[in-house]
């Protein structure tokens, strides 16, 4: 008989013992129920802590015990995350102090909404797992909706498309798509076969996808199908899941909801995330930009930013907090970094978690940002 879940109420209550024979030696979930040492006892705490949580707002239904069993890494990471961000936010507020499953926009949910005395609304909060395999796996998807598309266009062209954003989901519109590049590709000159030309960039407004797309037309044929039709890779750096991750939670709310927005990313420990990730996705991507004088000379140098941080766009984004864990030989204590959107719609004042033990990147001015404690 197992006894290391002795002490640990909620694991014990969550995994039988048939289930823990079930498990192979190289599951997680073995590692974190069986082995006996001391640093796992630790990490077993943890979780029954979380757990605690969840049995106490009734959160352990059907799908959440099936995201805790069934041994898939990411999937545990993403449940086990929702409940440590929850817990978090009890820890600096109060026991209680949550609504789980709040309704937004259509059928959606959110994870849960923290009511706070002080304030004429709850805060919507959503939590998200930044999990590479989600934006990649959408980027596959949307190439091979791409091929699909571009393959029934009958012109004698060529043509390579490189992915700028993948959007949100692979459900573009083909019909758009194809009329663009007809209108498109048969404005262009089909005899110059040496020339390379570079299309309008092409956007789905529906699901944020952006094309962006060069052609060559193919004289060898006057009637045929697109002849070559390449799709070239691209370097995804930490702030392109970050933006992911936040479009996804973005979609949890309607426009007109007056609820403030804090979305808590977590991301993976394979997979670490920093304050220059998190600063590209939502300022904008920084840039050194140098000033040359006629005679070759440098002029000035100065680092910006693009205008292509999600704050500028996103005002219904409140506030995005990144949730980290932090060990030590005896525990494991969560850690929280809060960026305030300066141009959002629904702002949460910076005296909500001052005092808290939460780092906060707040407005200084028009032109500056800065942390406080």
């Amino acid at each position: 008989m197992n006894s290391t879940l002795e002490p640990f109420q909620y694991l014990k209550r969550l995994f039988s013992p048939d289930f823990i024979a079930s498990l192979s030696e190289e599951n997680f979930l073995h590692r974190l129920l069986v082995e006996q040492r001391p640093e796992a006892d630790i990490w077993r705490q943890h979780i029954n802590d979380c757990l605690e949580l969840a049995y106490r707002y009734n959160l352990v239904d059907a799908d959440l015990d099936a995201r805790l069993k069934k041994g898939d890494w990411e999937s545990w990471q993403a449940a086990i995350n929702e409940l440590k961000a929850a817990k978090y936010m009890e820890g600096i507020f109060r026991i209680g102090c949550l609504n789980w499953h709040p309704k937004g926009r259509e059928r959606k949910v959110g994870e849960f909404e923290i009511i706070l005395s002080g304030l004429d609304v709850p805060i919507f909060v959503e939590v998200k797992t930044i999990l590479p395999r989600d934006l990649e796996n959408l980027e596959q998807r949307v190439f091979e909706k791409l091929r699909r598309s571009i393959r029934t266009i009958q012109l004698p062209f060529g043509i390579s498309i490189r992915l700028e954003s993948a959007g949100q989901t692979e459900n573009f519109s083909q019909n758009f798509l194809k009329e663009f590049l007809i209108r498109e590709l048969n404005k262009l000159n089909t005899k110059d076969a040496s020339k390379l030309y570079k299309l309008p960039k092409y956007q789905d407004k529906k699901t944020g996808l952006h094309l962006d797309i060069q052609a060559f037309p193919s004289s060898k044929y006057t009637n045929c199908y697109l002849g070559v039709c390449s799709f070239n890779a691209r370097f995804m750096n930490n702030s392109e899941y970050v933006k992911f991750s936040l479009s996804k939670a973005l979609e949890k709310l309607d426009k007109g909801d007056i609820r403030p927005l804090l979305v808590i990313l977590c991301p993976s420990p394979n997979h670490l995330i920093d304050e220059h990730d998190v600063l590209n996705a939502c300022l904008g991507t920084e840039t050194f930009v140098v000033t040359m004088g006629s005679d070759g000379s440098v002029v000035d140098t100065k680092t910006t930013r693009k205008p292509d941080g999600l704050f500028q766009y996103k005002p219904k984004l409140s506030l995005i907090g990144i949730y980290k864990d932090q060990s030590n030989e005896k525990t494991i204590k969560g850690d929280l970094e809060l960026y305030h959107n300066p141009s959002a719609t629904h702002p949460i004042g910076k005296s909500v978690f001052k005092g808290r033990g939460v780092r906060q990147l707040v407005k200084k001015n028009d032109l500056e940002m800065e942390w406080i404690n």
